[in-house]
């Protein structure tokens, strides 16, 4: 005997049908959330290991700028080490040049005092001159090496000092009075290399000897003028004297006299030009490169 069991169509009712839903929510948020648990667990160890390869590659890029900045404290070293060897070599050279020029200048001075020990032997007075021009030439060179050794600066001379003391050493051999001769000296950039210092100062020397010898006969008073500038990287030289002025119909390039032929000579050294002018006096301009 069969037994025939006949299933409802609404086999839940409504509350029962509510109540399933919100477990099925439940169930759905439970398998949800253990989903991003384990994505979670995944991403966390991925993330670990991702921390230890960027600490492992910290540490070795750690260890490479520490052996870096090793190896360059040592080349600092070593360099350092180097420039205090350089400095001090520079500084004993220093020191090396500076007593040779004053070996130099004293020796130099030297000579000038055994000229005008000699000097007073001469009776001729031309001869005398002679002396006094010499003893001038070797005190332009000396006072050259006196102002090196002076200055801080070893390439480089006060020239305005440097003409002013060459200057007033003149007079004094000449036996002029700054009173009766007066000195205009305007120097605009003061600093000259040595070499070229020098061979202007010996051409100062000549011709401002020139101008204390015949430009101002029997006492006749005046002025001497000493001028440098800079044009179109060109230096200017100009010495001059407002006397008798220099003779007519004379060339100054031509004369046999010792001093101009000597001032033209130093002069072509300078790779410069000099002009005469007679107009006012006698004024000698001199023009050679900068450099």
């Amino acid at each position: 005997m069969y037994r025939y069991c006949f299933i409802r169509k609404k086999a839940f009712d409504k509350d029962e049908l509510k109540l399933l839903e919100i477990v099925s929510q439940q169930i759905e948020s439970a398998i949800n959330n253990a989903r991003k648990a384990e994505e979670l667990r995944i991403s966390k160890k991925a993330l670990y290991k991702a921390n230890n390869e960027l600490e492992l590659r910290v540490k070795k890029r750690t260890k490479e700028l520490f052996d870096t900045n090793k190896e360059l404290r040592n080349e600092m070293k070593k360099r350092k080490c180097a420039e205090d060897q350089i400095k001090a070599s520079l500084n004993e050279k220093e020191i090396l040049l500076m007593e040779i020029q004053h070996r130099v200048k004293n020796n130099l001075q030297v000579i000038t005092s055994l000229l005008d020990l000699q000097k007073d032997y001469v009776k001729e007075k031309r001869v005398r001159n002679d002396f006094i021009e010499i003893q001038s030439r070797i005190r332009s060179m000396a006072l050259i090496h006196e102002q090196i050794y002076k200055s801080k600066d070893l390439t480089k001379i006060d020239f305005a000092e440097y003409v002013t003391n060459l200057v007033t050493y003149l007079f004094d051999s000449y036996g002029m009075s700054s009173r009766v001769i007066k000195l205009k000296n305007n120097i605009g950039d003061p600093s000259l290399n040595v070499d070229r210092a020098l061979t202007c100062g010996m051409i100062v020397n000549e011709l401002v000897s020139n101008s204390l010898k015949h430009a101002f006969p029997e006492g006749r008073s005046g002025e001497i003028c000493i001028d440098l500038h800079r044009e179109d990287n060109n230096c200017i030289l100009t010495i001059g004297d407002d006397g008798i002025g220099f003779p007519k119909g004379l060339n100054f390039r031509k004369t046999k006299t010792l001093g101009l032929q000597l001032v033209i000579s130093l002069t072509r050294q300078l790779e410069g030009s000099i002009k005469l002018n007679r107009r006012d006096g006698t004024v000698f301009t001199i023009e050679f490169p900068e450099n």
